[in-house]
């Protein structure tokens, strides 16, 4: 009886060494590869610097990678697929890419040509979403079934990824407002951030046929 005790005792010693000595964390890093908005690539713009983004999105940041492309204003997105493509394939562990405005536009165009299966996209004040303008004018590529789990982020009346389903005065001018006031508030941080209250957003999750989980958080706002 002593015998087994004992074999038990170091037994349950070394589990508790092993639990001690493991590094879990390790194993859940997750890399980002970051799209900036409007004017990345410009001289006066450079490179929009993602980390912001990655912490408030992510919660096991290993290495961001921040994406140089044409982010001018009359540049097509998706001329620049190569590039974000290349950026997404040289990362090593699980990545969730980032895309915010024209940023988002072309994180669609490299999801469409992703064959990997551990990366994650998430889209924020995007113009091609449900509700962007972009797609509001007609002016989006035609929406096909992403291949892999997507995240879509707006704040409430962002002109450019939430524009109104009814156009009168007052909704063009609250989304005047709300490109101005909202819209370049992303990743800002402090109480003008829509990202700081994200915790408060709606939620809908929608199955795709193949298997992959399409969300989408709208994030209120209380003034504008």
């Amino acid at each position: 009886m002593k015998h087994n005790t004992a074999t038990a005792l170091l037994a349950a010693s070394a589990a508790i060494a092993a639990m001690m000595l493991a590094t879990p964390d390790a194993d859940a890093a997750t890399d980002v590869v970051y799209f900036g908005g409007t004017g990345t690539g410009m001289p006066v713009i450079g490179t929009p610097n993602g980390t912001a983004y990655a912490h408030a999105l992510v919660p096991d940041v290993d290495q961001i990678t921040n994406v140089v492309y044409d982010g001018s204003p009359i540049a097509n997105p998706q001329a620049s697929v190569p590039v974000g493509l290349a950026a997404v394939k040289a990362t090593n562990d699980p990545t969730v890419v980032i895309g915010v405005s024209k940023g988002a536009q072309l994180a669609h165009g490299v999801e469409a040509k992703d064959t990997r299966t551990d990366t994650t996209y998430v889209y924020v004040g995007d113009p091609d979403g449900r509700n962007g303008i972009s797609r509001t004018l007609g002016l989006s590529p035609k929406p096909v079934e992403p291949t892999h789990d997507t995240v879509t982020i707006n704040a409430e009346y962002d002109g450019i990824g939430d524009m109104p389903d009814r156009f009168n005065p007052l909704a063009i001018a609250n989304a005047a407002a709300g490109w101005a006031f909202i819209h370049t508030k992303y990743g800002a941080g402090g109480v003008d951030d829509p990202l700081t209250s994200i915790d408060a957003a709606t939620v809908t999750v929608r199955k795709n046929r193949n298997g992959t989980t399409s969300t989408t958080k709208l994030i209120p706002t209380k003034h504008l």
